[in-house]
Order: C-alpha cells, then structure tokens, then sequence
C-alpha cells in the first residue's frame, strides 16, 4: 500500500509541474503581449497628443488670424488699390495684346493712404502705356519712380511681358539686371534673366539680358577672368581621357601624362570650339502651336513671372508688410491642419548665387540658356582656350620610365634606351655561377675505387672489402648524379631565360612603337591647338555683338 501511495504522489507531482509550466508559458505570452500593446499605446498617445497640440497651434493661429484682419482694416484704402492692381492686370492678361483692349475700371481717387505708395501709379503708367497715352504714362512712371524705382521697374517689366507687350520691356531690363560680379543675383532678377533668354521678353530683351551679361564678364578682374575661365574649361575637361591609353602599355607601367596633356589640350580646344558654335546658335526647335481657346489661367500651371507679380503686388506698404507676412506664416499653420506648416518660399529679393555660377549653370542647361550664356561667356572662352594653348605648348620630356616585367627600360622619342636595354638583357640571360670540377672528380673517384674493391673483394672472398666498395660506388654515383641533375636545371633555366628575354624584347618593341606614335602626336599638339585656338578666336570676333536696348522711355 505505501509503494502504491509513493506512486500515485509522484503522478500528482508530474501533472502539477506540468501545469505550472503551462502556466509559466502563458504567463510569458500575455507579458509579451502586454509590452507590445503598451509599446503602441504610447506610439498612439505621442500621435494624439502631436495632433492635438497642432490643432491647438491651427486653433491660436485662428484667433490671431483674426485679430489681424482687424488690425489690417485700417490699411483698407492701400487693400483696394491692390485689389484693383489684380483685376486690370488679370483683365490685360487674360485679353492679350493683339485682343481688343478690356473696360478697365476707372482709377480710385487719391487718399492720404496712398499718397506714398507706388503701386497706384505704377498701375496707371501701364494702363496709359496700353492705351496708347505716352504722355500720362510718363508722368505716371516718373511719380512712382519717385516713391520706388526697383518695385516700379519690376511691376510693369512683369506686366508688360505676361501682357504681350514685350516691347515695352527693353528700357526696363538694364535696370532691373543691375549684376554684380560679387553679389547674388536675386530671384526676381533671376526669373527675368531665364525669361529673356528663353524669349519671353523678345528679342530686345534676349539681347539686352545677353549684353548685360557680356558688359558683366568683360569687366571682371583679372583673378576673376582667370578663375571663370578655368570653371569653364570644366565643360570639356573630360575630353581625350582615352588618350593616356596605349596598346600594350598598362596605365600604371609608366607616367605619359608629359605627352597626353598636350595633345589632350589640343583635342579640347576643337571641342570647345564646336561647343560654342552649337550653343550660341542652336537649331529651331519644334513646339506644338497652342489651338485657339487653349489659353490658360495665369495662375495655373504656376508662372514663376506670374508668381513674382502677384507677390510684388501683394507686398503691401512697409508698415502693413509685418502684418501681411504674419497673415501669409499664420494661414500655412490652418491649412497644415494640425500637421508640420508648409515653408516659406523665398522672397522676390531673396538673393540665389552670383551671376559667373549661375552663367556657367545655364551652360549645361536648355539651348535658350546655352545660347545666352555663350554668347556672353566669349572672353572666358577664349580665355580658357588660351590656357589650353599654353598646356599645349609645355616642354615635352626626353625620356620615359616604364615598367617591362621586372625590369625598367627608359624610351625616348627614337625608341628603347639600348643602356637599359642591355641592363636587362644581362640581369635576364646572366648564366649560373659555374661549378668546379671537384664534385666531378670526386665522384670518379670514388665510383672507380668502389668498383676495384668489389672486383677484389669478389675474387678473394672478403665480404668487407666488397661491402665497402659497394658503398664507394654509391656515394660515387650519387655525387655524379647530382653534378648531372644541376647541369640538367641549368640548361633548363638557360632556355627559359632566352624564352623570357625573347617576349620581353617583344614588348619592349611594341612599347617603343606605342610611344614613338604618341611622341609624334604630342609634338605636332602645340602647332595644332595655337591652329585651333586662332579659328575659334576668329569665330568668336566674327560674331556680332548684341544689340543695345533701346529705351521706350
């Protein structure tokens, strides 16, 4: 009865420890699970609570917003002219040039609010411009000159172009693209220089940003010059790179960049050449003829001389300018709808680089900007050719180092060096030191007394002595063997040498070959690039300059 109460124990005892595992594992699930739901709980409070405080940010933006519509009404007089500013400027854009002229609303009547403001006048020259009254537009732009020459300027050359009236453009340019070598070109000059290049502004006015840009790079400083030249020549910098590259010449045998250059400098200058003459005269390009009603809105797709307009005009006077760009941060903050606000764009005279990065830019940009930007980049581009000439020109070196096998073998322009040649011929063919004629001898030697101690050993019965001669005889052999077995290996070594001797010399030929043919390259390079450069200067002085604008004013 006790061994079957002993058994029925330990069963109890199996089943609970199987239980208690089991719930040791759930245990471990529900942990688990529970970290992993706590994890997210806290993802989500963070979400919400990110949410809930941009909705409280959208919310005080709100009732501030609101505070400064209240405040703005008192600058309500300076609100309408803008008002007015927008709806003759929509209606002139919207009819176009050569449309029958719109019903423009009738200019407001002069408030104090007004009296410094520039904008109401700037709108009546370029209302008296359009219908034809030189006179009253004038006077009209003489008055707001007076209150703001550079926002005036802008107001009717941004005008005139979205209104067609791209003649009226080419007094107002020169002004506008007041460029300065060491200072930033602004956004607003930079919109204007891309739309007169891309023809936006006529003719006249692809001219006048053209020689606004050339009277620029002329009046740079040497150091200046010189610098802008060398960026230029980045744009062929990657020309005759397969030039260093010789049949039967690794690159890292020798250094040929004495004779690459200068032919790489010639290749370069032809290059450069037909890159002006494709650049500043690019062929037509096709583009589809708009059907007639497809005229678009000028606000969409987005104009960035539109763009520039509505902000100019939406700018305000300098006291209402705070409280206008407050508006403008605080409504991004709404319209985030409680999430990051969007970022500001940068202003109408935000500055973006300095006219010589943004020339070389338009460079490589579209053919409108490349036209422009070589025909105002000539003295750079006969600077960089010049530089050209000259590393066309260096001195060319006497003698070339290359590596052939393991041995170095100078070259010079009539072929191998034979000093160097015959020093590795010597270091390869050089024969083993010679053996003497002791282990020769002394293997006879031994091979014969061996030999006579078995023959007498033979005869006389004498195990010894027959033991003894067996063991001359074959330190005998051996050492004859081995004097065998080493003038077998030089033989063999010997005609590897000549094997070996005999490719070498075949590379070195066709390395004396290879740089023969480059040497004679590399001295014709400097009378070739000085042919070259004097063509291409003679295209560039063969191009007429541009045209000054003429002022319509």
């Amino acid at each position: 009865m006790s061994d079957l109460g002993w058994y029925d124990r330990t069963q109890y005892d199996k089943k609970q420890n199987q239980r208690l595992d089991e719930l040791s594992s759930q245990l471990s699930h529900q942990r688990s699970e529970a970290g992993r739901l706590q994890a997210r709980l806290a993802q989500v409070q963070g979400d919400l609570q990110g949410r809930l405080n941009g909705l409280a940010s959208a919310f005080d933006a709100f009732v501030e917003l609101c505070d400064l519509r209240e405040e703005l009404r008192a600058y309500q007089p300076i609100a309408d002219a803008r008002n007015r500013a927008r709806r003759v400027v929509g209606r002139l854009i919207a009819t176009g040039r050569d449309a029958d002229l719109p019903v423009l609303p009738p200019p407001a009547d002069p408030t104090p609010e007004l009296e410094d403001y520039w904008l109401p006048r700037a709108l009546a020259s370029l209302v008296a411009r359009v219908q034809g009254d030189g006179a009253a537009a004038d006077a009209a732009l003489a008055e707001a000159r007076e209150r703001d020459a550079a926002r005036t300027d802008l107001f009717l050359c941004l005008a005139f172009t979205l209104t067609e009236w791209t003649d009226e453009t080419a007094g107002l340019l020169p002004g506008l693209l007041d460029l300065q070598p060491d200072r930033a070109v602004t956004r607003a000059q930079r919109e204007l220089w891309l739309a007169a290049a891309a023809g936006r502004l006529g003719d006249q006015g692809r001219d006048a940003v053209a020689e606004r840009l050339s009277a620029l790079v002329a009046g740079l400083a040497e150091a200046q010059r010189t610098a802008q030249s060398a960026a230029w020549h980045g744009l062929v910098a990657g020309v005759g790179a397969d030039l260093g590259q010789l049949p039967g010449v690794p690159s890292s045998a020798a250094d040929v960049s004495g004779l690459v250059s200068p032919l790489r400098a010639a290749r370069q200058i032809e290059v450069l050449a037909a890159w002006y003459a494709q650049a500043a005269h690019p062929a037509p390009v096709d583009r589809p003829v708009p059907e007639a009603g497809d005229t678009q809105a000028p606000q969409d797709p987005p104009d960035p001389l539109y763009a520039l307009l509505k902000e100019l005009v939406d700018e305000g006077v300098p006291d209402e300018q705070p409280l206008l760009a407050r508006m403008v941060q605080l409504r991004r903050t709404i319209e985030a709808d409680g999430g990051a606000p969007a970022a500001a764009p940068p202003r109408w005279d935000a500055p973006t680089d300095a006219p010589p990065a943004l020339l070389l830019a338009d460079a490589s940009g579209e053919p409108e900007r490349r036209a422009v930007a070589a025909r105002a980049a000539r003295p750079l581009l006969a600077g960089a050719a010049a530089e050209l000439v000259a590393t066309a020109s260096r001195p060319l070196p006497n003698r070339i180092e290359a590596r052939v096998g393991r041995h170095m073998i100078a070259f010079t322009p009539t072929g191998a060096d034979p000093t160097s040649v015959a020093a590795a011929r010597d270091a390869t063919l050089a024969p083993p030191p010679p053996e003497g004629r002791g282990p020769t001898q002394a293997g006879g030697a031994l091979l014969a007394a061996g030999a006579a101690a078995i023959v007498v050993g033979l005869v006389l019965a004498a195990p010894l002595v027959f033991g003894a001669g067996v063991a001359l005889a074959v330190v005998g052999g051996a050492l004859l063997s081995r004097v065998y077995v080493r003038r077998y290996a030089a033989r063999e070594a010997a005609s590897r040498q000549a094997t070996e001797w005999a490719r070498t010399e075949e590379r070195i030929a066709g390395m004396a070959t290879a740089f023969g043919s480059l040497w004679a390259q590399a001295v014709q390079a400097a009378p070739d690039a000085a042919a070259a450069r004097a063509r291409f200067e003679e295209q560039l002085a063969s191009e007429d300059p541009a045209p000054a604008p003429v002022d319509a004013h």
